[in-house]
């Protein structure tokens, strides 16, 4: 199933408005729009992932629609343990601690360009906290060599 140009545009717009709004996974109280399976936030992360999850996809235009992701990780946050040292959120992000691009904010976009190590790294989504999400794993050129869904189903 192949998603429209509009359909991208309307998902893109949905996901900003609703990116922030706190629902049951955020300790407030339900609200069906980012709660719930196929709710509208659900549906545009979707649609995003669809368009956006392409091989070879530059991170730089995921940056651009979804903006800055709620981790920048060297592992998946559900693999990550207490002993891995470079996990962090993007507010605490150490620029030096991984590869990848520079994120300073939404308008503060800067790709890091190719890593000598050629490490990859992850960046994610949330739709309910860490129980579900969506993820991007970049390669060292920045772009997305593979995106998927993540479920806890707990």
């Amino acid at each position: 199933m192949s998603v429209s140009r509009m359909e991208v545009e309307e998902a893109k717009i949905k996901y900003l408005q609703l990116k922030d709004i706190k629902g049951h996974w955020n300790g407030t109280e339900s609200n069906p729009d980012v709660d719930h399976y196929n709710g509208e936030k659900h549906q545009a992360m979707n649609s995003l992932l669809e368009e956006y999850g392409k091989p070879g996809t530059p991170v730089k235009d995921i940056l651009e629609v979804l903006g800055k992701p709620d981790e920048m990780t060297e592992t998946l946050p559900h693999l990550k343990n207490s002993q891995s040292s470079n996990i962090n959120s993007v507010d605490t992000f150490n620029p030096s601690a991984m590869p990848g691009p520079v994120i300073g904010g939404a308008s503060d976009l800067v790709s890091a360009g190719n890593d000598p190590n050629g490490q990859t790294y992850y960046i994610t989504y949330k739709w309910r906290g860490n129980h579900d999400y969506i993820y991007f794993k970049i390669s060292p050129d920045d772009t997305v060599t593979e995106a998927k869904w993540y479920h806890a189903y707990e």
